[in-house]
């Protein structure tokens, strides 16, 4: 499950800087910008699935970061070219998802070691 989840989140960063200058024809600088956006939401995903995941369950948040990682390529894959701003929210959701990976996990192999 993590690895999944972990495949995704470093499949986007690696290509996030070149995706934003080909298909939103922005800058090196500007395109740097959605970098920054990914590495923000990572650090913030970490925390709040963490949070979500204490309320909801660790499975449940697991499958909840699955359905939205997907639902976040598809939308990235609908983004035309030039909308660089539209470009920052599917990135962004699917930093948070990839930070919650990283969050959620460690509590979820204690547990499941514990039963």
């Amino acid at each position: 499950m993590l690895a999944l989840n972990v495949t995704a989140g470093a499949a986007l960063i690696s290509v996030a800087s070149p995706l934003a200058q080909k298909f939103a024809g922005v800058n090196e600088i500007t395109a740097a910008l959605i970098v920054s956006v990914i590495s923000i939401f990572n650090g913030v995903g970490c925390l709040f699935w963490g949070w979500i995941s204490d309320t909801i369950g660790r499975p449940f948040t697991f499958l909840a970061l699955f359905i939205i990682q997907i639902i976040a390529f598809l939308a990235l894959a609908q983004i035309g070219a030039g909308a660089f701003g539209l470009l920052l929210i599917p990135a962004a959701v699917i930093g948070l998802c990839y930070g919650g990976g990283f969050g959620t996990m460690p509590a979820f192999a204690a547990e499941i070691s514990a039963s």
